[in-house]
């Protein structure tokens, strides 16, 4: 589709949706969805799932196609939220007219990406606990892995017990953002009372915790956590 959103939305209305095999239900819908997050059309994506809401317990999840796009995410947390309306007013005096359509564009991106992400998950928490945290871990492991801490967040407040999951070398979230140096992740789930201690202690398959995890990394460039988090690892010594 090559993100031509004119040419998408031209498509779909002309594509009978009762034709066979069926354009939108199924594998073929499936298909069509990952795409249009891929290409970054979330709006579009969003009404199609609104129409045909099975797709969103699909295999693979849609919420996977956006560790593929992290474009409509900003890589510094409120780098967009800090773009209200009096900011863009007077960001237009300063800033030249093509550069404040790209923020505005931006921005717009990645409030429909997190409206879509949050209708995923309410769709995914309908189902019952094994099935919710079946369809959850993929995309809570990959947002980790490659640092999307909007998509992290959204899961784990919306299906809690999910952040204790681990994968088949018993590491938890926390392990993959100290391993992939996501501080922000790491920040974000050193928040949830009652639960970091147990993270951080938690050993994986060969008996490494957190803190030797952490001393592994290269010195350079260090993980930026913040200092009580730093303060916790050290008290794991």
């Amino acid at each position: 589709m090559g993100g031509k959103k004119e040419m998408v939305l031209y498509l779909l209305t002309v594509t009978k949706e009762d034709a066979e095999p069926k354009p939108f239900e199924g594998e073929p819908g499936l298909q069509f969805v990952h795409r249009l997050i891929g290409n970054g059309t979330y709006d579009i994506a969003l009404d199609s799932l609104q129409r045909y809401p099975k797709l969103a317990l699909g295999e693979p999840s849609p919420m996977l196609a956006f560790t593929l796009n992290r474009s409509a995410f900003p890589t510094v947390p409120g780098k967009f939220e800090d773009y209200d309306q009096t900011s863009m007013n007077w960001a237009m005096i300063f800033i030249p007219v093509p550069q404040i359509r790209h923020i505005k564009g931006t921005k717009l991106l990645h409030d429909q990406a997190i409206q879509l992400v949050k209708w995923l998950c309410s769709e995914i928490v309908q189902l019952d606990s094994s099935k919710a945290s079946s369809h959850f871990e993929k995309p809570l492991q990959f947002a980790t892995l490659v640092g999307i801490p909007e998509v992290v967040e959204e899961i784990i407040g919306s299906f809690s017990s999910i952040v204790r999951h681990k994968n088949e070398l018993n590491h938890s979230i926390f392990h993959l953002a100290i391993l992939n140096r996501r501080e922000n992740i790491y920040n974000l789930i050193y928040q949830i009372e009652g639960l970091r201690q147990v993270l951080l202690s938690s050993p994986d398959t060969v008996k490494n915790n957190c803190l030797h995890l952490a001393g592994y990394l290269s010195p350079w460039p260090k993980l930026k956590i913040r200092e009580s988090a730093a303060g916790a690892l050290l008290q794991l010594q």
